[in-house]
């Protein structure tokens, strides 16, 4: 069996963190000497080896960030472990997002000898977030000024979110949230809903047109007639686990047709 050399265990070593995708680091309070893992000097933006570039990668943090960055240090050295996520600006322009942690280490009297600490490189999860948010936020938009109303509901016919356009007709969308949506249909309209959200739930589509149209209650007491585009909605695994419905007012369509 070939003899395991520290060598080989500092390249598995090295191999694992980058694959990982974290970088690690010690200072020593007494002396500000630091030591870097390969992959902290790749993830500051640096060729690994050498003595750390403490100051340079300092230099790197966004201009937004320093004043938050020094605090936490300062903490640090207080004996406080801290937690952040910081911008740097790498000398292409390029702005990264460095998620660290750091702890203390103490010496025998209980004074604070040394810190240490990983960071990891969530430049790819905070963009993907802040997609997804700006993706929420435009939805959001699109929802809360749409003429027609929004409605989600699980299989058993509870609301589970419905458009603010819903105030048109007396309504809040919170009253609606958690009541099931048959209390707002005609009564002799319930089992044509019931029966087209079953028939869609199992086929996800119809062999034919189907009269999607039904009578709605206002607040008032009063009914106003809609047509429903429903679809619905299904888990990873293609299960149906609830309907959206997209309710257009066609009462004046209705009269004019009368």
């Amino acid at each position: 069996m070939p003899r395991i050399t520290t060598l080989d265990r500092e390249r598995w070593a090295e191999m694992a963190e980058e694959l990982a995708g974290f970088g690690y680091w010690r200072m020593d309070v007494a002396t500000r000497a630091h030591i870097w893992s390969p992959h902290m000097f790749r993830i500051w933006g640096f060729e690994p080896g050498g003595e750390p570039p403490v100051d340079a990668a300092r230099g790197r943090i966004h201009s937004d960030d320093r004043a938050a960055s020094d605090a936490r240090l300062s903490a640090s050295l207080r004996g406080e472990p801290t937690a952040s996520v910081t911008r740097i600006v790498l000398p292409t322009g390029e702005i990264r997002h460095i998620q660290g942690r750091t702890n203390i280490e103490r010496g025998p009297g209980g004074a604070v000898a040394a810190l240490y600490g990983t960071i990891v490189d969530i430049t790819e999860q905070q963009e993907t977030r802040a997609a997804l948010a700006a993706s929420e936020a435009q939805l959001r938009m699109l929802t809360d000024h749409a003429s027609d109303l929004i409605v989600w509901t699980g299989l058993d016919c509870t609301i589970h979110y419905v458009s603010p356009s819903v105030q048109r007709y007396g309504y809040t969308p919170t009253e609606m949230i958690g009541r099931n949506a048959d209390a707002f249909i005609h009564l002799d309209d319930v089992p044509k809903m019931q029966a087209l959200a079953a028939e869609l739930a199992t086929n996800m589509t119809w062999a034919e047109p189907r009269d999607r149209t039904y009578r709605v209650r206002h607040a008032n007491g009063d009914y106003f007639w809609a047509e429903s585009n429903p679809s619905v909605v299904r888990d990873s695994a293609g299960a149906p686990t609830g309907v959206v419905l997209l309710l257009r007012d066609i009462t004046a369509r209705m009269a004019l047709e009368a």
